[in-house]
């Protein structure tokens, strides 16, 4: 036997060793992996293969163009515009009931009081034969009445008041301060009690004049009393 034959023969038996070693014990590793290996194509290819079978059953969305901005200022200006505030009626208000009218002589009660207007009287002095009297401003109106308190206490006598036919209102004169029998808001009236006396007006002769009477002091009941003087001066 020569060397190279010694040589070959010395490479045949290490190769043999490695592959027993080899085969004895790295062969369990060598099955795990390509086990591993093995499953892993297999799973890819069944992915592959679920990828591709729902490719062609998807429908594409067709994709939703954005209004231009002249469509948009178009369907803007379109629209109605939404209230949501409800109109409510105006519910009208009640009106002031109008105040009862009387004439002379007739006896009434407004409120806790009665009133009779006796009569009225233009006069241009304020007593008979005293030439020392104040002058009228216009002309002196008397107006003779009689009041009663129908209340259960005292209470003082309301103001007078005249309204012309054009709604102003005039009050009595401060000049009749002297009057005999002149009745004033000073004077008062006990329950049950009535007076009997004078109201003096300064005004124009050129109207037509109602007396306005009220319910009680600073009461707003009040009534009308169309005055029809005796005596007009030219």
């Amino acid at each position: 036997m020569t060397v190279a034959d010694n040589k070959l023969s010395l490479q045949n038996l290490n190769r043999r060793n490695l592959y027993n070693f080899f085969r004895r014990e790295k062969m369990w590793k060598i099955i795990i992996v390509v086990g591993l290996g093995a499953c892993l194509i297999v799973f890819a290819f069944m992915v592959c293969n679920s990828m591709d079978s729902s490719i062609p059953n998807a429908i594409p969305e067709p994709k939703k163009s954005s209004p231009t901005k002249s469509q948009a200022q178009k369907s803007f200006a379109g629209a109605k515009p939404q209230t949501t505030k409800t109109r409510r009626r105006r519910e009208p208000e009640p009106k002031p009931a109008k105040p009862p009218i009387f004439r002379e002589g007739q006896t009434f009660k407004i409120g806790y009081t009665s009133y009779c207007v006796l009569k009225s009287m233009w006069s241009g002095i304020l007593k008979a034969g005293k030439s020392l009297d104040d002058l009228p401003d216009a002309m002196f109106l008397f107006v003779t009445i009689t009041v009663r308190n129908n209340d259960r206490e005292a209470r003082r006598i309301p103001t007078f008041k005249l309204i012309d036919g054009y709604g102003a209102e005039y009050e009595t004169s401060r000049k009749a301060w002297g009057v005999d029998g002149l009745i004033t808001i000073a004077d008062r009236l006990n329950p049950k009690v009535q007076k009997q006396g004078f109201i003096v007006f300064d005004v124009p002769t050129n109207r037509n004049y109602r007396l306005k009477v009220l319910g009680g002091y600073g009461a707003a009941e009040y009534a009308l009393v169309k005055l029809a003087p005796l005596f007009k001066p030219d």
